[in-house]
């Protein structure tokens, strides 16, 4: 989330985790503008992926990912992606539709979706509107509440163990590494592909995850795709962050007095880039306030 504050000083904007590409790719570009009528004293703005490699759009995931699918013909295919991704959900849910298949999520991640439509039914609809799209009615002894309500709400849709043990190509389970114990209850599996399609880890608990979830692949029989360590990877997961350029598109536009570089490894980056702007650069230090004004 991005936003602005008016201040003694003028308006100071945050920037949030922007990306330019996707579904709503232009709400940045508005985002961009509405500031710039601000003239902002000062922008704090992100910076994640000012050096990467390249970047991957949200449409090119979904063009990398069919091809796989639709080889994995009348096989198992696990899709694995951040659950509060509502967006990399609507790109599954495309390539399921395109193969034929049927998008199974978890009773928590429905949850969340009708949450989020409910929230911004612009940016995400409502997910009992939307075709392809199933309960994956995971074996529970003793299911809460909101669970039993849930289930309810979409007992017309809902898909077992059983019933993917049977037909394990007609499905495409949203699925990640708190729900892999959820595997050993499907059988005739093997051979299936786990789609991968979520960041690098970034520490070491993360990497321990990242090990365990390669393990319990191996255990299931299939092979992984994605996997953020493999250089021959297929990329399947798009940044929530903007590339160098873009970032610096973005803050000509809003063009504020002080452009201050949050989030970023390379803040003295900044400085090359704006050298041909009247954009002053000031980088946080560490236990020091700094004087807008």
């Amino acid at each position: 989330m991005g936003f602005a504050v008016e201040t003694s000083a003028g308006w100071i904007g945050y920037t949030g985790d922007i990306r330019f590409h996707g579904k709503h790719g232009s709400r940045t570009d508005q985002f961009a503008e509405e500031l710039a009528a601000l003239e902002p004293v000062a922008l704090l703005c992100e910076g994640t992926h000012i050096k990467p490699d390249s970047v991957l759009t949200e449409s090119e995931v979904v063009e990398n990912a069919l091809p796989l699918v639709e080889r994995a013909n009348g096989r198992l295919v696990v899709a694995d992606f951040a659950p509060r991704n509502v967006e990399r959900l609507l790109s599954f849910l495309e390539v399921a539709r395109n193969t034929g298949r049927m998008l199974l999520a978890q009773p928590k991640d429905l949850y969340l979706l009708q949450a989020v439509a409910l929230a911004d039914p612009v940016a995400f609809p409502d997910p009992t509107a939307l075709s392809g799209l199933a309960l994956y009615a995971d074996p529970k002894a003793a299911p809460r509440s909101w669970e039993t309500s849930l289930r309810g709400q979409w007992k017309g849709r809902t898909v077992t163990a059983a019933q993917v043990s049977g037909d394990p190509g007609a499905y495409i389970l949203a699925f990640s590494l708190w729900d892999a114990n959820d595997l050993l209850d499907l059988e005739g599996v093997a051979g299936g592909i786990y789609l991968y399609s979520n960041s690098r880890a970034y520490d070491d608990e993360q990497a321990a995850d990242l090990d365990r979830l390669r393990n319990w692949v191996r255990v299931a029989a299939l092979t992984l795709y994605g996997d953020p360590d493999d250089p021959k990877r297929v990329r399947l997961h798009a940044s929530g962050h903007a590339p160098g350029p873009k970032l610096v598109e973005f803050v000509e536009t809003v063009h504020p007095k002080i452009l201050i570089p949050i989030h970023t490894e390379h803040p003295e980056w900044w400085t090359g880039q704006l050298a041909h702007t009247d954009i002053s650069i000031r980088s946080p230090v560490v236990g020091e306030r700094m004087l807008i004004g």
